[in-house]
């Protein structure tokens, strides 16, 4: 679901460019509501914290690294 993935990215990226920001907090509530949304699977536990795990930030951050970079 890279789409998907560009689509939560692009998102991201407009919040910090408009200076409003966003905090690793409210990024993992909005990926978990996200997924929810889209009824992609993710982990049970991320249910129990109504947002996506603590790594999820730091991993996404490396799987968009990875992916401009090989674009």
């Amino acid at each position: 679901m890279p789409h998907l993935e560009k689509r939560l990215d692009d998102y991201i990226l407009r919040c910090s460019k408009i200076s409003y920001g966003i905090t690793y907090i409210k990024i993992r509530k909005l990926a978990f509501s996200y997924a929810k949304l889209l009824k992609c699977p993710y982990p049970k536990n991320w249910d129990n914290a109504n947002m996506a795990g603590i790594d999820w930030p730091k991993n996404y951050m490396d799987r968009i690294t990875i992916s401009h970079l090989e674009n």
